[in-house]
């Protein structure tokens, strides 16, 4: 049996010799084990109930990402309020936000024909004026 030990003052593990071994490159590549997996359970429970109500991977078919940002903003400030669970679904609003997340993550990077957003250009102006009166940038 392999057994870990870890220096607490630079915070490495040291993994036991186990003799020759083989050769991994992952320089670079995601780093699955960062990831708390038991976190995600009730994202997926949300999935599953969104399944029921709709159908699997109905939001792959793709979700306007401003109707995406006002359902995890819904769901944000009820938490933020101090409701813990949602009262259509049963389940915790944190999962509700993470699968907002997701969602939007997918359709940017998967759909963007859905990104909805509308910036005000106003705001993002560099101080130049057409004679319109529109942002000159």
């Amino acid at each position: 049996m392999n057994t870990y030990s870890k220096n607490t003052e630079t915070e490495q593990c040291t993994i036991p010799d186990v003799g020759s071994s083989a050769l991994r490159y992952n320089s670079g590549k995601l780093k699955w084990s960062l990831v708390d997996f038991d976190a995600l359970e009730d994202m997926v429970k949300v999935l599953e109930f969104g399944a029921k109500k709709y159908s699997a991977d109905n939001w792959k078919k793709g979700l306007q990402t401003n109707e995406i940002a006002e359902s995890m903003m819904r769901h944000l400030f009820a938490y933020l309020r101090g409701e813990d669970i949602d009262p259509e679904s049963g389940l915790p609003h944190t999962g509700h936000i993470m699968c907002n997340a997701m969602f939007l993550s997918y359709m940017q990077k998967f759909a963007p024909k859905f990104d909805a957003r509308r910036p005000d250009k106003n705001k993002r102006c560099c101080g130049k004026w057409n004679e319109l009166g529109e942002c000159d940038c």
